[in-house]
């Protein structure tokens, strides 16, 4: 009897994935999109990206769908067509939606207008300056937007976090750790409050407690001195994290240094 309910449940799963293979193949359209920007940090030289990653309103049976796209681009008009969901050959047995990024490369200073199609034409205005990426002008109903400014992340910026235990002499060790910083150049700074994709910033420099310390001191300067000390200034702590005393440090240009 055991044998035979597994059978018949291995012949119910195929029956699923069978039917829900066949619905995708039909020409199911990606319908209502998600889009969230993001940009690349860079480390070589040669520039940040602007990426835009979509994601379908509707949620599938797997989290690992895919949508068709194409991109074309004339001038300063770029128009992005949207067309059906792909389904894999492998399931991640997850709920989400179906998904897929475009890499728009290193867009130069000015404005642009970007066209969306899916099922219904959408369009925007995309204003690149040497702060942000900012959206305006949105029309249509089958695109929208998780924010319409991203703030580009400032050159010669660090920033991250300490998590410590709050007893003994783990405060005198992060006071310690703020001072090398400044001995090496960091510097404070004021920064434009608003979403950086790397993180959220409020007024007064203050960030979301979002890293899963109960004691922690976030942090955000300017720095231009070199990568390598601040490498080894994190590396000085290294295996503190057994003690509850670890860093975690980003840079502009994409590097993390982490003291565990």
């Amino acid at each position: 009897m055991n044998t035979f309910r597994f059978v018949l449940f291995i012949a119910l799963i195929a029956m699923v994935s069978t039917s829900c293979r066949k619905k995708l193949e039909s020409g199911e359209t990606a319908g209502a999109i998600k889009a969230t920007m993001e940009e690349t940090l860079d480390s070589t030289g040669t520039g940040r990206h602007l990426i835009l990653d979509f994601a379908t309103n509707k949620v599938y049976a797997c989290c690992n769908f895919t949508i068709n796209r194409e991109m074309m681009r004339e001038g300063n008009v770029i128009t992005i067509s949207f067309g059906t969901v792909n389904m894999p050959s492998t399931c991640l047995t997850s709920l989400g939606p179906a998904t897929t990024h475009i890499d728009f490369g290193v867009l130069p200073n000015g404005v642009y207008t970007l066209q969306f199609i899916s099922g219904t034409v959408s369009t925007s205005t995309l204003t690149v300056d040497n702060n942000q990426y900012k959206l305006s002008s949105i029309s249509g109903t089958n695109i929208s937007f998780a924010s319409t400014t991203l703030l580009k992340v400032p050159d010669n910026t660090i920033w991250g976090y300490v998590c410590f235990d709050s007893s003994g002499t783990y405060p005198a060790l992060l006071n310690t750790f703020f001072d090398s910083l400044s001995i090496i150049g960091a510097q404070n700074s004021s920064f434009t409050p608003g979403d950086y994709g790397f993180f959220q910033l409020y007024a007064g420099n203050t960030f979301p407690h979002d890293d899963g310390c109960y004691h922690s001191r976030l942090f955000i300067y300017k720095y231009t001195g070199s990568n390598p000390r601040l490498k080894s200034l994190v590396w000085d702590y290294w295996g503190l994290s057994k003690q509850t005393f670890y860093i975690n440090m980003h840079t502009d240009k994409g590097y993390n240094y982490m003291s565990w």
